[in-house]
């Protein structure tokens, strides 16, 4: 839905909110000012901005009247329950840790999305991808030690960026290449096997958004396959197309979870 005038400024007039312009800006800090059809926001570090109401794409109010907040890394974090986009509120959030999608549901079919220990099992799709191999032996060791794939990732990019080791640099650019093929290969395999463990949470979802006026649940996943993405497109026909699609937009209709076409 197109922002109303006049309900941005109900929404927004002293509090602390994030604008998304037309112009593709995003402007972040407290409204002090609602004159002539204008906004003047005093942004975090206390500098002011003024545009006109009209240039709101999307908005997000982040605070109660006096915007008393803190800013973190681009991240606001308030005394508030919810933030919430025009009268919509975010207040369950459910986060799929590293792992949750080995119990998708469909091991009867010969095929599941792995745990660590046998991301790099398959000996076909590997040998298309040199740096990976070569790397196999090294990173079992190390998450059989305890440490996980992503420190030891982090650890050897470090490793790269104070020794210039262009040779492992390469290897873990091979390596990454080939964890992202090996899980697309998984998820178009799966992603069309019904019912599963991520469409019962889709479909709860949209049981529990129905029955919450003015709710929505946001969702936060940790892995590389894209099963949840798939559920969400078959249950409640949203398509993932670009990074826009992923976050809140004007465009979803959340009443009905029905999801309005980008225009």
């Amino acid at each position: 839905m197109t922002p109303n005038n006049e309900n941005i400024r109900t929404d927004c007039f002293n509090r602390k909110c994030s604008f998304h312009l037309k112009n593709g800006e995003t402007v972040v800090g407290g409204v002090i000012k609602d004159n002539n059809n204008k906004f003047t926001v005093e942004q975090n570090d206390k500098t002011t901005r003024e545009f006109s109401i009209n240039l709101v794409d999307s908005y997000s109010v982040f605070g109660q009247q006096g915007w008393n907040l803190k800013q973190t890394r681009g991240t606001l974090l308030g005394q508030t329950n919810a933030p919430i986009i025009g009268n919509v509120q975010t207040k369950k959030l459910i986060i799929f840790g590293a792992g949750a999608s080995s119990d998708f549901g469909a091991s009867d079919l010969g095929t599941n999305i792995p745990l660590t220990n046998n991301l790099f099992d398959d000996n076909d799709l590997i040998k298309e991808f040199p740096g990976a191999l070569n790397l196999r032996p090294k990173i079992l060791t190390a998450v059989q030690s305890g440490e996980t794939l992503e420190e030891y990732f982090e650890e050897k990019w470090k490793e790269v960026t104070q020794n210039g080791d262009i040779d492992t640099l390469c290897k873990l650019i091979n390596a990454q290449f080939f964890i992202h093929q090996y899980f697309w290969n998984v998820s178009k395999i799966l992603e069309n096997k019904y019912p599963n463990n991520y469409t019962k949470i889709a479909r709860l979802i949209q049981k529990y958004v129905n029955s919450h006026e003015n709710e929505n649940v946001g969702v936060v996943t940790f892995n590389y396959d894209s099963l949840f993405e798939n559920a969400v497109q078959h249950i409640l026909d949203h398509r993932f197309e670009t990074i826009d699609d992923y976050v809140f937009r004007r465009e979803y209709q959340f009443d009905n979870l029905n999801f309005l076409p980008r225009k």
